[in-house]
């Protein structure tokens, strides 16, 4: 064989293996890349949940939050009427209170 087709040969298959362990490697390095794109997907998919699951607790809490300050401002209101109705019943009292007096001097006067 003529020194030249083994040279040709050589360099063929030299040329042949070192496309196939390029190829290889590069293979090997997608399928890292890939593996490392799928975890961050992973993380990116549970922090949506945890997201959607707090928006939601979120959601409630102020839901709750509303309830509750509809149920103060009704109980304000209930404590308004019944201040309102104390002041009435006391000023009640007081005329009732009067008239006694009223009632006692005069007999009294009428007594003597």
């Amino acid at each position: 064989m003529d020194a030249t087709i083994i040279v040709g040969i050589i360099a063929a298959v030299a040329s042949l293996g070192g496309s196939f362990i390029g190829a290889l490697l590069n293979n090997k390095v997608m399928t890292y890349k890939v593996e490392q794109l799928e975890k961050k997907a992973n993380k990116i998919d549970t922090l949506e949940n945890t997201q959607i699951s707090i928006q939601g607790e979120l959601d409630s809490f102020v839901q709750n939050a509303s309830e509750r300050r509809r149920m103060v401002e009704n109980l304000e209101n209930e404590v308004t009427k019944m201040k309102n109705e104390i002041q009435t019943l006391t000023t009640k009292v007081a005329l009732i209170e009067n008239e006694i007096k009223l009632y006692h001097n005069g007999n009294h006067s009428h007594g003597t």
